[in-house]
């Protein structure tokens, strides 16, 4: 008898945590901040010419001739620029090469509320996340490159995307995929979310830290990650080195920061979509997963997670690159996605 009313109340009690559970979450739904729908729109660029000079300046009206072969769109990841790419290294061997190369910025939206970061991890754990809760999103990112895209009439493009901006450029390819050209994804997964690259646990945890609890992060004085060392080299000034880190731990910060992971973090699937496309037929162009060997914000094995997801996919592990590449690091990517010399490793 002692027994049973110990099991009862141990009963009890777990269903009222769960009811408890259940209605915060409900109302926590409910009190989360909704948006308008994101209208695309063309995001800030730059497109680089043959010549070197940049044309057209940001935001004008595309050029009346286009050139026979499809431009290069590289794509920058979280809390990043398209400085990530290397002048001498990447847009150099691309322009040699004939390519005109785009260099998009991601359309910031920083207006409305804050975006409850922590609510909304809770709220993806528990797949209850309304959409309207986001500003923005992987898809809306790559809705606003094609309208880029067909504002200058571009019948194919070569897109390449690096981290988050694989994502995106993955989003891309399942809005336009008779578009592309070629999708090349460099430290990039396929999720949902961050899944299934197995991303470095501690390194995450840390970027959870530094993003969400800035102060506790500069009190612990954990190791920073802003990926500026592997964009300006080596023999960089320090001192510019310096401020360069100093703008991107502002930006990774910043709200436009935290709405970008809550993007990365609430993605959905891309994988069987993309292996749908190319079943059917409508996705032709050849697709790349290149990842580094010593990459601690994503792990090697994303790529090769996407080759098993999606028909046809290539994957490539560099030896010795990280999560960005360094310098020389980006022609063998360019090689490696075939659009410059010839590949000089084999696919894993």
């Amino acid at each position: 008898m002692r027994a049973s009313l110990v099991v009862l109340i141990v009963e009890a009690v777990l269903m009222a945590l769960i009811a408890i559970i259940y209605l915060v979450i409900f109302f926590s739904r409910k009190a989360l901040p909704r948006w308008e729908p994101r209208i695309p729109a063309a995001p800030p660029y730059s497109i680089i010419g043959d010549n070197g000079s940049r044309l057209p300046p940001s935001n004008s009206a595309p050029p009346e001739d286009h050139e026979l072969t499809p431009p290069v769109i590289l794509i920058h990841g979280l809390a990043s620029s398209p400085r990530v790419f290397s002048q001498q290294h990447c847009l150099t061997p691309l322009l040699q090469h004939g390519y005109q190369v785009v260099l998009p910025t991601h359309r910031r939206r920083d207006d409305g509320p804050p975006v409850p970061l922590a609510r909304v991890l809770v709220h993806s754990f528990f797949a209850c996340l309304p959409r309207t809760a986001l500003p923005v999103s992987i898809e809306t990112m790559a809705a606003d490159l094609v309208v880029l895209i067909e504002d200058h009439g571009w019948d194919k493009v070569h897109v390449v995307g690096h981290s988050m901006g694989g994502m995106v450029a993955q989003a891309l390819a399942i809005e336009i995929p008779d578009k592309i050209a070629s999708l090349t994804m460099v430290g990039s997964c396929v999720g949902p979310g961050l899944g299934p690259c197995s991303p470095r646990m501690l390194q995450l945890v840390q970027d959870g830290v530094r993003v969400m609890c800035p102060r506790l992060w500069k009190l612990l004085r954990l190791r920073e990650y802003v990926g500026v060392d592997a964009e300006m080299g080596d023999d960089a000034d320090p001192g510019v080195v310096a401020q360069r880190k100093e703008e991107r731990r502002r930006e990774s910060r910043s709200e436009w920061g935290q709405r970008q992971v809550a993007a990365i973090v609430t993605a959905r699937g891309r994988s069987r979509r993309l292996d749908a496309l190319v079943r059917r037929g409508r996705l032709r162009a050849p697709i790349i997963a290149i990842a580094g060997e010593k990459d601690t914000r994503v792990a090697p094995g994303s790529a090769s997670a996407a080759a098993r997801r999606i028909t046809g996919c290539k994957s490539v592990v560099v030896g010795k690159m990280g999560h960005s590449p360094r310098e020389a690091e980006w022609t063998e990517v360019l090689r490696l996605s075939g659009l410059i010399g010839r590949r000089t490793l084999q696919g894993a």
